[in-house]
């Protein structure tokens, strides 16, 4: 019933959830991931289950060959309470898809409280296709913020690093419309 916290140094994997697959989260979920080797992709939330407060996730280094996202995957992996998802990225981190400040197919928050913050630092990486301040294909109900270069970023303990960006930068998310999970 406590908070979830995951430390990863020199992984090799397929996918990383921060939170449960089925099971849902009573609390927070942090994620530090440094020189990982990920085939797909990294979720600083759950795969198909509710994290009850707010997400962290640490990208240093490392590749990713999928998307990174601060929220949860599939629908039900909704980031909820007054709830904050928050990605950091630096130190030469390759991500070879896209960048996303809330979930995949999950929404953070809720209409109803609209107070959901999601915030993406990047301080150095090399990300070949888009950054979002939202979600994939749903909604983060309340505010984006999107900070790249070392100067901008709010965690001044993120090791700077060239920051290459082969996309778009975009405030909000990709869709808000029901994709694959």
């Amino acid at each position: 019933k406590g908070n979830i916290n995951l430390k990863l140094d020199s992984v090799n994997a397929k996918n990383i959830y921060g939170g449960g697959n089925l099971g849902y989260s009573e609390k927070s979920v942090n994620v530090n991931a440094k020189n990982i080797n990920i085939s797909e992709s990294i979720y600083g939330g759950a795969n198909a289950s509710r994290v009850k407060e707010n997400t962290y996730l640490y990208v240093s280094g490392g590749n990713i060959s999928g998307s990174v996202y601060a929220g949860g995957n599939g629908v039900l992996a909704i980031v909820d309470g007054k709830p904050d998802t928050n990605l950091d990225i630096d130190n030469n981190a390759n991500i070879l898809n896209h960048v996303f400040g809330g979930g995949n197919a999950a929404q953070t928050g809720t209409m109803e409280k609209n107070n959901s913050t999601g915030t993406v630092n990047i301080a150095g990486a090399n990300i070949q296709k888009n950054v979002y301040g939202g979600a994939n294909t749903s909604v983060l109900y309340g505010t984006a913020y999107v900070n790249i270069g070392k100067n901008k970023v709010t965690n001044n303990e993120l090791i700077s690093s060239d920051i290459i960006i082969g996309g778009t930068v975009f405030g909000g998310g990709e869709a808000n419309a029901s994709g694959s999970e």
